[in-house]
Parts: structure tokens; C-alpha cells; sequence
């Protein structure tokens, strides 16, 4: 099958004649054709052409154009004095080397024309697409639309403005049948009707939204599939003028809204209604009644300061592989001697693309190449790995120089270093690896930090720390409750396992035992039964908690507090969870990690489905949160995710009100419903509520707590906002103190 190519022009003059030399797909792979053609006068992409004559030169040298290459030419030079432009376009680049089409010059008068009229034409297509899209978006709009003029008579009562109602949505009527006969049972008293059984199912969804002059809105949804009697609304509400004493009436679901009071069991406002509610205006009185049911429940939850226990096991084998690496072997600097850049590159999966890698070799110390001939990787595409990725760090009391990546690197990726050190004796700079690509051919020379089949006899294998484990990322050590136990794998939830070692009569801890614990809160060298807060040991900021000996659960290291009390050596190593892998880990496995974190999880569940939107009412200590700002919430689900950092504070009492709408009504509420308000002035007002309320139970026999009840709810309020300027003085009069905004109390 014949594959269509792009192609660039690429031509030069010789004696009288121009040469084209482009890819032909046409013939068979590895070949050149050579065409004689004229040069466009500027540079562009142009289609194949079918040629009688062609010649078959030498074998293509390099690939295809690639795809991200072949429409990139760039300006490498301009000439004002000639008008023109020179462009330069490169068709391969790997392994640091690169290979362009011969540079093209066009005249900067005619490019430009034709630039304009490219753009002319792209800015037409955008136009037009967006045109054809926009008519389309229209016409999915459409439905049935209805309009009805009204007399000007009635201008006075809806406002003026006709009648109109818009109805979207869909019926969908579905007819099966089935017919079942067994011939056998045919006789000539009774014979089988073959008239198949007829079933009949109707699916309907549809919204009707429409006006009655400009004080009447309709907006009705109806969706037969669904089993919750909220899901279906019906809103009709009419709203007056503004010297009108009736302002507004709603039928239908509507809400009720009551401010300052404190109400048994109702928040700041009532959703989850059906039933008519009208507000009126005589002067400064307001008045607000409602006649309703209520098809939605209330609940609460609480969560109370101290957060929760989340346990976390990790075993002695699970030990962050990849995040930390040493750059230098034992006594190799001076521990003054500093790293002064860091450039990393890791090996590439066959399967990625290695237009961009380049060619390397990695060994123990590419100044010596005699040094680890078994430990050296040779002809591996690598790429250099996102500065950002990683940091290095030099610790010169504990003669430490080392690299940390932000995440675990592949297991079976190699990993090399180029690094340059100044030396503090010599007072000279030099570099451990080399990027020219001369020294070992055209391959850069790396410093093999990690072979991509690593084993023990490697001299590579010391360099990466497999001390580190996993804990929450900035994570305040407070919070943080981290223990060593000794126990099989499968055994953590059990009650046989142990956080000490015994020896002969004498028990110790396993944070002592392993050097996490040193140290007291007043950084005096005496344990205190808590991992040491210590940059050696815990690094919130990387999320691990590190050990002092690379390999702990084969190390028999003891410790020493200022007393001269020495721990005692750890009875029961484990040397082969850092020789094998995979089973043979699980299977020598002894000891592991249990890390509780005492914290309030940024997701809480409210145990609900279907909460009825804007019916929560989220609280900390008694202050309300603000939605967007402070929490999100996924109504359908029942979950509200944390976000600021008061909300996630797990020393504060956390409280949710809300509202949602049960599948099944046990109980037919109604709520009947007056409010009052009096405005005597700006700064003072007065309000009154009364509320009846009636839940008959649907059962002869309802479960406790659903039983048939009435009750009648009162509550007077008043608000007053005052300024008093005698406090404004007050603070004015302090010396360095000038207020900037009246004092003001409600």
C-alpha cells in the first residue's frame, strides 16, 4: 500500500540545473529518488508528484522525517540588504547528534505575503467552524416551544410580556412479547394459544421551562426512572414589584429561611420542601408563611477533636528502594570536599521513544575504567533525568555525599551520575564522568549509581540506602506514632507480636535497639520512647524515616546514651531480605513497621446518599465553613472533601449538618410555618417564628424514633448594631495606634 510522505525541498544549484532530493515512499525502503524540479519560492511542505524518470542512488543514510521534526524550519539569518530569510530544518537528531536539510532562502516579501494570506485563511476556517459548531449547539437546544399572547388586561396581574412555555425531553415506549408452547400438550379437548404475551414499557425525561408575563416562572422536571421524590421538581413562583405588598409566592419545592433563631432541629434554613410559601411587605413589617411537607431528612455528624488512629504496616523488606543514593565510595574525598553540580541520567525502556537519548556507558569510576570491570553497563540509550526530580546534599561531619529523588526510581532502571567536586585540599575542581563524548567514542562516560540487575557482589550495590521508609509527607512528628515489631509475615494484626527484645532477664525496645530513639525532647542523649526528631532520622519534607545503619535488620550496631548505657545487640538478623527478592524476601521477613498517624482525614463520609444540595452546613468549633473555599462536596455520594488547613485541623471539633433524600419516606411530615420580621430602624430589628409540625408514622406498628408526633415551636429574636465611637477614641489614644475603621458590636 502506497504511504503518502510530507517532504521538504531541498535544493542547491549546479551548473544549469536544480537537484531535488527527497524520500520516496513509493519505492522500496533504503533508496533515494532524484527528481529534476523547480524550487518553490518559499519554503513549504508539498505533495508527492508521479515521475516517469528516476534513479536509484545510494543507501538511505538516515530515517524518514520524523513526525515532530518535519514541520519545524527555523530562521537561522536574515538580510535586510537582500530582503530575504534563510531557514534550517532538522530531520534527525539522537545520541547528541543532529542532521539538517540544506538551509533555503526566500525572498522576505514574498514570505510574508504568505504568511498573511496562511493566516487569512486560518483565521476564515476558525471562523467557520465555530459558526457551523455554534448552529449546531443551537438546534440540540431545540424542543417543543409555545408562545401565547396575553390581553393588556391582565398586564396588571403577570406583567407584560404573552405566555411562553418550552418543552424538552423524551418518550421512549418500548413493546416485547413472548410466546411459550409445547406441541405434546396439544389435544382435542385444549389447544395451546401461540399469541405471545405482550409487555409494554414506557421511559419518559422531560423539563418544561416558560414565563407568564415578567412576574411568572415555570420550571418543571420530570425523569419516570428515578425513586426519589426530590429528583422530580415542580417550581412556580411569582414575584411582585417592589411597591407591591405581595412579593413573592412559590408552589411547588421551594425552601425556608430562618435567620437568627435557634430552632430544635432546624438550621439556618430548611430545604427538601413541597408545599406553597408567599412573603408580603406591609411598611417596615415582613411577613413569611409556608404550608408544606417535608420530603427530605435531617441528620448531623460530628467529629470530635484528636482526629482518628490510621495504621500503616510495612515490612522490613519494603524499604524505599531508589529514593537515596551515596555519589561517593568510603574514603574516596576528603569529607570537606563538596559536590558542586549534579547532572543524573537513567537507562530507557525499549518500548519509549529514544529520539531524544543519547548513547552512554556507566562504570565505577570513569577516571579508572580498571576499577569494577564486572560493574559496568556499555552501549544503553540513557536520558538525563529532570533536574527538579532530585536534590544532592553535602554533610561534611558525617562524610556524606549524596543524591535524594522526590520518588522512588524503577527498579529495573540503571541509574549514572555526572559530578563535579571541588576539592578543599587542592583547592581545584574536578569531574567523575565525562559528557564530551570523546573519551570512550561517541558514549558518555557516567558513574554508575545503579545497575539495572542489581546484585550484592556489585561494588555499586553499597550506594543506594536501603534504610528509608515510607511515612506521610509532611507530617509534624507529633502526630506520628512509629513502632518496630518482630513478627512473621501475616502475623501484624495479631496479638504475638513484640516491640522489644529480650536477653537475659533484660527487655529493650526496638526504637532503641536500632538507633530511632537517642535522643529526649530536650535533645539530651537519653531515650524517651519516641523516634528522635532529628534531620538524621525523620525528614518530613521527603516523607521517611531513616535509619542509622544502611542495612538495619542485619546490622548488630549498639548505641550509647550519655550515661554510657549501651543497647543491646539485635539477637535475630535478617541478612536475607537485602540479598533476594521477591519470595525469598517474604519468606527470611522477621520484623516490621507500624506507623499510626493521628489525624482527620481530608474525605468525610456522611453515611447519606443523595444529600439535597445546599443543605449542608459544615462547622469548626461552631464557625462556619464556606463551600469552595474551605470543603467541596459530591451530593450524590454523601462526601465532603477538606481543604483548608482549619478545616483539617484534627484538634477541632468538626460538625455537619445536613439534609438528604431517603429512598423510602417511612413518615409523611408537614410543616406549617410563620416568620415575622420588624425593622425599627437600620440597626435594630425584631422577628418572631412559629413553626407546627406533624410526623405521622406510615406503619401500624413504626420502629422507635419513626412514631406519630406533633409539636409547636416558638422563638422570639431581636438584633441590634451599635457603634460606639467613645471605643474608637479609646484606641485612637493609644500611643503607635490609629484605627482605621469605626468600632461597631452586634
Amino acid at each position: 500500500m502506497k504511504r503518502t510522505v510530507q517532504k521538504y525541498v531541498i535544493w542547491s544549484l549546479v551548473t544549469t540545473v536544480i537537484v531535488v532530493v527527497s524520500v520516496c515512499p513509493a519505492m522500496s525502503a533504503g533508496r533515494f529518488v532524484a527528481q529534476l524540479y523547480s524550487p518553490p519560492s518559499q519554503v513549504s511542505s508539498y505533495s508527492e508528484t508521479n515521475y516517469d524518470f528516476s534513479a536509484a542512488l545510494s543507501p538511505l543514510t538516515f530515517p524518514l522525517i520524523s513526525q515532530r521534526m518535519k514541520h519545524q524550519p527555523k530562521v537561522i539569518r536574515s538580510s535586510a540588504e537582500a530582503s530575504s530569510l534563510t531557514f534550517n530544518t532538522e530531520f534527525y537528531k539522537r545520541r547528541g547528534q543532529s542532521q539538517s536539510l540544506v538551509p533555503v532562502s526566500a525572498d522576505a516579501g514574498e514570505y510574508l505575503t504568505f504568511r498573511i494570506a496562511k493566516g487569512t485563511k486560518e483565521r476564515f476556517r476558525k471562523l467557520t467552524t465555530k459558526a457551523i459548531s455554534d448552529l449546531d449547539r443551537k438546534k440540540g437546544e431545540g424542543g417543543l416551544g409555545i408562545r401565547v399572547a396575553l390581553p393588556k388586561r391582565l398586564d396588571r396581574v403577570f406583567g407584560e410580556g404573552g405566555a411562553g412555555l418550552k418543552v424538552t425531553g423524551f418518550r421512549k415506549i418500548t413493546f416485547s412479547g413472548r410466546s411459550n408452547w409445547t406441541d405434546a400438550s396439544n389435544s382435542d379437548t385444549y389447544k395451546q394459544s401461540k399469541f405471545p404475551s405482550l409487555n409494554m414499557e414506557q421511559i419518559s425525561q422531560f423539563d418544561i421551562t416558560g414565563t407568564i408575563g415578567s412576574k411568572i416562572t415555570v420550571k418543571v422536571s420530570q425523569n419516570s426512572q428515578t425513586d426519589i421524590p426530590l429528583a422530580n421538581r415542580i417550581q412556580i413562583r411569582y414575584k411582585g414589584d417592589e411597591d407591591d405588598i405581595l412579593k413573592t409566592i412559590e408552589a411547588g419545592n421551594t425552601t425556608l429561611s430562618l435567620p437568627r433563631t435557634a430552632l430544635v432541629g432546624y438550621s439556618a434554613q430548611v430545604k427538601g420542601l413541597f408545599g406553597i410559601k408567599t412573603a408580603a411587605q406591609l411598611g417596615s413589617l415582613k411577613l413569611t408563611a409556608i404550608a408544606s411537607q417535608e420530603k427530605g431528612s435531617a441528620d448531623q455528624l460530628t467529629i470530635t477533636a484528636g482526629g482518628e488512629e490510621n495504621a500503616k504496616v510495612i515490612r522490613d523488606y519494603e524499604f524505599a528502594a531508589g529514593r537515596i543514593f551515596d555519589l561517593f565510595y568510603p574514603g574516596e574525598f576528603d569529607p570537606r570536599d563538596s559536590v558542586i553540580d549534579l547532572i543524573v541520567y537513567e537507562t530507557e525502556r525499549s518500548s519509549q521513544d529514544v529520539s531524544e537519548a543519547e548513547l552512554a556507558i556507566m562504570m565505577v569510576d570513569p577516571r579508572d575504567d580498571r576499577i569494577g570491570r564486572s560493574d559496568r553497563i556499555t552501549g544503553v540509550d540513557v536520558q538525563q533525568v529532570d533536574r527538579s526530580a532530585y536534590q544532592f546534599f553535602n554533610d561534611s561531619e558525617r562524610n556524606l555525599h549524596y543524591v535524594v529523588f522526590n520518588s522512588e526510581k524503577g527498579r529495573h532502571k540503571a541509574l549514572g551520575a555526572w559530578i563535579k567536586v571541588k576539592r578543599f585540599e587542592q583547592q581545584d575542581t574536578i569531574t567523575i564522568g565525562d559528557l564530551s563524548q570523546t573519551v570512550y567514542g561517541d558514549s558518555l562516560a557516567l558513574r554508575l549509581l545503579r545497575h539495572n540487575n542489581p546484585v550484592k557482589t556489585h561494588m555499586s550495590w553499597q550506594l543506594m540506602w536501603r534504610n528509608c521508609y515510607k511515612v506521610p509527607l509532611g507530617m509534624d512528628i507529633e502526630d506520628l506514632n512509629l513502632k518496630v515489631l518482630k513478627g512473621h509475615v501475616g502475623s501484624e494484626s495479631t496479638t504475638n507480636v513484640f516491640d522489644y527484645q529480650e536477653v537475659g532477664g533484660l527487655t529493650q525496645s526496638y526504637l532503641e535497639i536500632f538507633g530511632l530513639d537517642q535522643y529526649n525532647s530536650a535533645d539530651q542523649k537519653f531515650p524517651d520512647g519516641r523516634v528522635d526528631d532529628r534531620v538524621e532520622i525523620y525528614r518530613p519534607d521527603w516523607g521517611l524515616i531513616i535509619f542509622p545503619e544502611r542495612e538495619p535488620f542485619a546490622s548488630t550496631r549498639t548505641f550509647m546514651d550519655s550515661s554510657g548505657n549501651e543497647t543491646i545487640a539485635l539477637v535475630d538478623t535478617v541478612p536475607d531480605i537485602y540479598r533476594y527478592t521477591g519470595r525469598q524476601q517474604q519468606d527470611a521477613s522477621l520484623y516490621f513497621v507500624r506507623i499510626s498517624t493521628k489525624t482527620r482525614g481530608k474525605i468525610i463520609r456522611l453515611n447519606r446518599a443523595n444529600i439535597i444540595e445546599g443543605s449542608e452546613r459544615v462547622a469548626v468549633n461552631g464557625r462556619a465553613l464556606s463551600k469552595g473555599t474551605d470543603y467541596t462536596i459530591n451530593y450524590d455520594f454523601g462526601q465532603i472533601n477538606l481543604i483548608s488547613e482549619e478545616a483539617i485541623d484534627p484538634n477541632a471539633e468538626l460538625t455537619v449538618d445536613f439534609e438528604y433524600a431517603p429512598f423510602l419516606a417511612i413518615q409523611k411530615k408537614t410543616l406549617l410555618g410563620l416568620r415575622t420580621e420588624y425593622e425599627y430602624s437600620k440597626d435594630l430589628k425584631f422577628g418572631a417564628t412559629l413553626l407546627y409540625k406533624s410526623d405521622k408514622a406510615q406503619d401500624r406498628k413504626p420502629r422507635v424514633g419513626q412514631e406519630t408526633a406533633k409539636s409547636l415551636v416558638y422563638d422570639l429574636d431581636a438584633s441590634l448594631r451599635f457603634q460606639p465611637n467613645f471605643l474608637t477614641k479609646l484606641v485612637d489614644a493609644l500611643p503607635l495606634v490609629e484605627t482605621e475603621m469605626p468600632s461597631s458590636f452586634s
